[in-house]
């Protein structure tokens, strides 16, 4: 037996406190100094001509901030040219303007006007070149009549034109930052071939220029205006036998008129307006009569180019509401609307179309990469009126190519369509990497396939034959109508989907078709990237609703395609009624109910026949696009004991889903540090955890454990390389002809980046030397061992709640892995000590176990601080050396046990001496029997010497010095595990046989 004495520790509450201070400020300083030219105001910043004098014929203007322009403008209430609000902005503005830009050089002088009569002087004088306004004017009886060429700086004053206006007659007039305000006739008037050009920032209430029969330019060039006009006489009007030319170019217009563009002019007459890099807001709260842009004659007149260009962006939100009107409205035969070159324009009727087109010839044709067309309405209008409607006559064109957008969007509770083209020689084309989405949510009465049944497009009034065309690949089409067909036709249609395009067409027909043709539907689709047409209407119960509604000529043909469908009397909504890896056909008759194929697949055929081929499908659908594939959400690391790549497949309009189980197929390779490398195939999941410990779930990922890879590590290597090599789907066999495989060098596809694995493990929590728990809180120092190279941090958890005091980057854990903390102090009982490590790649032990992705990591080692004040003891209990032969003089392997001594010196500072330890065994006794430690006894081997213990006290070890020795010593008499010997010289009497040995420690004297 052996007597021990035991400890008892508190556990202390460990208390963190953290503080983050953010503070953000923000400074603004603008200053304004005076031109003696014309004391403009202007900042330090603008570069002015230094011949610039009162006698000079050039005059400077700024290039406008669009979009700050806008912004302010827009905070600053209603537009009233009285508006001090709006002043104040408009004239900030101007002295914040920083680049300036020569307009128009003119010849004469320059002169300064302080009242109308001036002004009007001024005009006339041929000599003058530039006018500069003095003061705010107001017209009096007499008009300004310009006699040349003339700049009129306004220099922040204002034109209050009452009644009267200013004739330019047919010269150029450049006006800069105008201010003109007129509440009775046009502002302007001309004569034929006059330009007139407004430039700098201002604003303009009431109507800007109104011709007859007099051919004029109007330009905003370098601008930045507010345009107003609450009367029914448009802003800009061109009427007559001659036409004019609008154009605003690098400018920025926010308008707010009824009616900001107006054309009535003759037949043959050019009607022009140019949007070059600019931004047009034009909104009107009120009415139910307001255009931005509206023409009127007769569709067999010349029609207007109206041309949006060059990251031009309009905004155009009004309400025009009749049959045939809308905010864009454009009548005569060849009208053009050309949208391209990074453009926007985005067109919204609250109650009635957005844009409508008539005229034989007619184009709208939207282009080029980052083009985007927006167009909506909504409202309880009962007109028939689409969101984009082509009137009248027939043979125009809507034409969308070159990676533009096109959005249509029916947001009404009407019935009405979303694109409706009257008569016959209409044609829709989608090309070359175009997007194209029709959508009309309309909900109230039953669909049809006539005027007001909710078509998404609908082909009206007969004809010959209209087409709907999509090609090149990756072009895409969405039509989907809440409430009727997809596509109606009154007339044949011809339609195509060519070669690795995407065409999702739905609708809602019960009983009926969402592709309705009362007449010949030709419909020709090779090998779309993606296909899926759908009847809403079939939900699972009832008869449902059809795909197709033709007559007995039509065809449709597909090429080889992994196609699923779905009858009609199933829920479409749902898995499908069949699926095949890869067929093809051509059908014909009424609504589809004949095929020929040259498909081998004999369950396809059987069905077909038994079904009257498509005549009974509710759904069908194909996808022939490559899968994706992207990184995972958290770069690798070494916690991680699986490689993570997340797949998606393909779905309509070039968006993508999740892969569903075995959906999708990769092969992996890893690269290790060393450069040898292995490779590894898995197979998609469906909400999986991602992480073993994860609490979260990642959706159509491949799962490959590290052990596949013929790894014996449990995680990965820090250093070692991902990549992906192959990615396929349809297929588990790569090799085989049905497996869709996705080209590794196309970025918009393999969207996996090369993933270095990341050393996110923190050092293991350090080993305190003779694994010391607890220590004094006398004592000085502190020693161990811990990953080496690594840094040593440590802290003191104050019992009473006290911040952690905190000793980061304490010292270096050295080559050996040793480390030791000296001059302790500041510790007390109850405290705790806890010492953390910190390696190269600022990885820190955690203060208490910690989850990270697939590891877990042990929480830093803590030291507890207490004691009684006094020496103490922690010893092995009990030893068992077993059977041992009876009448064996020696054991030639002597028994021995593993066991521990500790002395746990809690003794304060005064007590100088150290201490010593000594141990005494009784005789072994079996029953009454005794044998004398000669003959059975135990004994240490310290230092090489052989230490006895006997029924005599024997000195196990003595420590003569006490401050780097107080708290708990471990003694460490042998290298390797302390071990306690049964030495035998013989036994005459078999039995159990117990010793108890006694230990001491007392001080040293």
């Amino acid at each position: 037996m052996i007597l021990i004495k035991n400890l008892h520790y508190n556990k202390l509450k460990l208390f963190l406190i953290y503080l983050s201070i953010f503070l953000i400020g923000l400074i603004t300083n603008t200053t304004i100094v005076k031109a003696d030219s014309s004391d403009t105001e202007v900042p330090q910043s603008l570069n002015l001509n230094s011949n610039l004098s009162d006698n000079s014929n050039d005059i400077a203007v700024s290039q406008p901030y669009k979009s700050d322009f806008l912004n302010q403008i827009n905070g600053s209430g209603e537009f009233d040219l009285k508006n001090k609000q709006i002043n104040a902005t408009l004239k900030s503005l101007r002295a914040q303007s920083t680049s300036s830009v020569p307009v128009l050089n003119t010849e004469g002088s320059s002169v300064t006007v302080n009242s109308w009569q001036d002004f009007i002087d001024a005009a006339g004088d041929t000599s003058v070149g530039k006018i500069v306004i003095g003061v705010d004017l107001k017209a009096a009886n007499n008009k300004v009549s310009f006699q040349n060429d003339k700049v009129v700086a306004f220099n922040g004053h204002s034109i209050d034109m009452a009644s009267r206006y200013m004739n330019t007659n047919n010269y150029q007039i450049n006006f800069v930052d105008a201010s003109i305000n007129s509440t009775g006739s046009a502002m302007l008037r001309s004569s034929s071939n006059a330009v007139i050009i407004f430039s700098g920032i201002g604003s303009l209430t009431g109507t800007i220029l109104d011709t007859n029969n007099i051919y004029t330019n109007l330009n905003f060039t370098n601008a930045n205006y507010v345009t107003q006009n609450t009367s029914s006489t448009p802003t800009i009007r061109f009427q007559g036998s001659s036409g004019g030319d609008l154009s605003i170019k690098d400018s920025t217009i926010t308008d707010s008129s009824r009616s900001f563009y107006y054309s009535s002019t003759s037949d043959s007459i050019s009607k022009n307006i140019n949007i070059d890099n600019s931004t047009i807001k034009s909104t009107y709260p009120s009415g139910t009569s307001n255009y931005f842009i509206s023409t009127y004659g007769t569709y067999a007149q010349t029609g207007m180019i109206l041309k949006i260009t060059n990251n031009s962006n309009v905004n155009v939100d009004k309400t025009n509401q009749g049959d045939f009107n809308a905010p864009i409205y454009l009548f005569g035969t060849n009208t053009k609307i050309i949208l391209s070159t990074n453009s926007k324009f985005t067109v919204n009727n609250p109650n009635g179309a957005a844009i409508t087109e008539s005229g034989v010839g007619s184009i709208f044709d939207v282009s080029d990469e980052g083009t985007e067309l927006n167009v909506s309405r909504s409202g309880t209008a009962d007109y028939n009126n689409a969101v984009i409607r082509f009137a009248w006559t027939g043979e125009m064109t809507f034409d969308i190519k070159n990676h533009a957008k096109v959005s249509i969007n029916q947001n009404g509770t009407v019935n009405t369509y979303g694109i409706r083209m009257y008569g016959g020689g209409n044609n829709i084309s989608v090309s070359n990497g175009a997007e194209f989405d029709c959508i009309n949510n309309s909900t109230s009465w039953g669909p049809g396939i006539g005027d007001n049944d909710g078509q998404g497009i609908y082909y009206a009034g007969g004809g010959s034959s209209n087409s709907f065309k999509l090609s090149g690949t990756d072009s895409q089409v969405l039509i989907s109508a809440n409430n009727g067909p997809a596509i109606s036709s009154l007339s044949r249609i011809d339609m195509t989907a060519g070669d690795g395009t995407s065409f999702v067409a739905r609708g809602y027909y019960p009983g009926n078709a969402i592709f309705y043709s009362t007449n010949i539907l030709n419909f020709n689709m090779g090998v779309p990237r993606y296909f899926d047409f759908m009847n809403t209407a079939s939900i699972g119960t009832g008869t449902g609703g059809t795909l197709f509604n033709c007559s007995d000529t039509s065809q449709f043909s597909h090429g080889n395609i992994p196609l699923s469908v779905w009858l009609s009397t199933s829920n479409v909504q749902k898995s499908p009624t069949k699926s095949w890896k890869y067929v093809n056909a051509t059908y014909s008759g009424v609504n589809f109910n004949k095929f020929t194929t040259t498909s081998s697949d004999a369950d396809f055929k059987e069905f077909l026949v038994n079904n009257s081929g498509l005549s009974k499908l509710g759904r069908m659908t194909a996808n022939t696009a490559p899968a994706q594939v992207k990184n995972a959400p958290d770069q690798p690391t070494n916690a991680d004991s699986y490689v993570w790549v997340p797949t998606l497949m393909p779905a309509e309009n070039n968006a993508y889903r999740p892969s569903y189980d075995n959906e999708v197929y990769a092969e992996v390779q890893l690269t290790y540090p060393d450069g040898t490398t292995k490779t590894a195939t898995g197979t998609s999941v469906q909400n999986q955890k991602y992480y073993e410990y994860s609490t979260s779930t990642i959706d159509g990922a491949i799962k490959i454990p590290i052990s596949s890879l013929g790894s014996s590590k449990k995680y990965l290597e820090p250093g070692t390389k991902i990549k992906i090599l192959k990615l396929w789907r349809n297929d588990p066999d790569y090799n085989s002809i049905n497996a869709i495989k996705t080209d590794m060098s196309n970025t918009k596809y393999n969207q996996y980046k090369e993933q270095t694995v990341i050393d996110k493990t923190p050092p293991d929590p350090v080993v305190i030397k003779n694994n010391v728990k607890m220590i004094s809180q006398w004592s000085k120092k502190l020693e161990g061992t811990g990953e080496p190279g690594t840094s040593l941090s440590w802290k003191i958890v104050h019992h009473n709640g006290s911040a952690d005091t905190v000793y980061p980057n304490a010292t270096t854990v050295d080559s050996n892995g040793n480390w030791k903390i000296n001059n302790i102090s500041g510790i007390v009982n109850d405290d705790k000590i806890i010492v953390y490590l910190t390696d190269k790649d600022a990885n820190t032990t955690p203060f208490s176990e910690t989850i990270f992705h697939d590891a877990t990591f042990l929480p830093a080692t803590v030291v507890s601080v207490g004691g009684t004040n006094t020496l103490s003891l922690d010893v092995t209990e009990n030893l068992d050396f077993g059977i041992i032969p009876a009448y064996t003089p020696v054991i030639k392997s002597p028994a021995s046990k593993e066991f521990n001594v500790a002395v746990n010196d809690d003794r304060d500072p005064s007590h100088v001496n150290g201490w010593k330890l000594m141990a005494r065994a009784s005789n072994f006794k079996s029953g009454q029997r005794e044998i004398s430690s000669d003959d059975l006894g135990l004994e240490l081997n310290g230092n090489n010497n052989i230490i006895n213990i006997t029924n005599t006290d024997s000195l196990i070890r003595e420590q003569q010095s006490t401050d780097d020795y107080r708290g708990s010593t471990i003694l460490d008499l042998i290298n390797g595990p302390q071990k306690i010997k049964l030495r035998s010289n013989g036994v005459d009497y078999p039995g159990k046989y117990t010793s108890t040995v006694t230990w001491t420690a007392t001080d040293s004297l």
